[in-house]
């Protein structure tokens, strides 16, 4: 009886677990190999370094997130860009943008060709990016 009692447990409660977790689900788990590192380069709009310096409330569940570009390896010519993300919580894909803190990121056109990044990219710390930095090579500092 207790056995039955758990599988039936197990199999109605399941789906209700999954739909909390499967707001943002990411459909490519990221390994730390050379060829992924090249693939998110060409999918994605653009490619930089920056440190943040300005986090600001865009909307209501949306966050506009200045970035000071230290180098690009695609598309970020300009010292400033401006990305979007959703809020980070528990059922969102928003990215966690600390103020003063340096990236690398990626980020995808969204609309009106807005930038905007997800924790389904490989965006993450400078400080542990080594391996994307390493694949990525040199990248180029930008003007102005």
């Amino acid at each position: 009886m207790r056995v039955l009692f758990v599988i039936i447990f197990s199999l109605t409660a399941l789906p209700i677990f999954a739909k909390a977790e499967s707001s943002c689900a990411c459909l490519i788990k990221y390994s730390d190999d050379a060829k992924q590192v090249k693939y998110e380069r060409k999918k994605f709009k653009a490619v930089f370094s920056g440190q943040v310096l300005d986090i600001k409330q865009k909307g209501e569940n949306e966050l506009e997130i200045l970035l000071s570009v230290k180098k690009s390896w695609k598309n970020a010519s300009i010292s400033q860009i401006k990305v979007s993300t959703v809020k980070p919580t528990f059922h969102s894909c928003g990215y966690d943008f600390k103020k003063g803190e340096t990236y690398l990121v990626f980020a995808r056109a969204y609309e009106d060709n807005e930038l905007q990044v997800t924790i389904c990219s490989r965006t993450k710390l400078l400080a542990e990016a080594s391996l994307d930095l390493r694949v990525l090579s040199k990248g180029k500092v930008p003007k102005g």
